[in-house]
């Protein structure tokens, strides 16, 4: 009330009014730093885990690409022996089969990796079937 009256008596002599609340300086350029320092710190807090993510994401698709290999290469090796084993092998005379060999090796030149992972699933099932001397459904 007091500070009222303080306010009014100085309006009407025309005096400046004295502050309600006392003046506090803020230190802004200290305040920039720690804002900009904190920003930054959050921003490379990010860069790092997204890059972890990325890095994650391609080895578990190298990963998964190089079991796709390897199974590719365990039936082309099985092929392989068996070709050196028997040349009058009757699995020669299978289109199917190797109609499944060329499309799993035109899906590893490429980079779908899903059209090569159905490739290589056709032909496991051909080889299988092929080899132990019945048919495999072709669809």
């Amino acid at each position: 009330m007091v500070r009222l009256k303080a306010s009014l008596d100085a309006f009407a002599a025309r005096c400046p009014v004295p502050p309600l609340l006392p003046e506090v300086t803020v230190p802004w350029k200290t305040v920039g730093v720690a804002a900009g320092t904190l920003l930054l710190t959050v921003m490379t807090a990010l860069l790092v885990v997204s890059c972890r993510i990325v890095s994650q994401a391609r080895q578990d698709d190298q990963r998964r690409r190089a079991a796709l290999e390897a199974r590719h290469d365990r039936v082309l090796e099985d092929l392989g022996a068996r070709l050196a084993d028997d040349p009058a092998c009757p699995f020669l005379d299978e289109p199917v089969l190797f109609e499944a060999l060329q499309e799993a090796q035109d899906a590893r030149t490429g980079t779908a990796q899903d059209r090569y992972r159905a490739a290589v699933r056709t032909l496991d099932t051909q080889w299988r079937a092929t080899a132990a001397g019945t048919t495999a459904p072709t669809a």
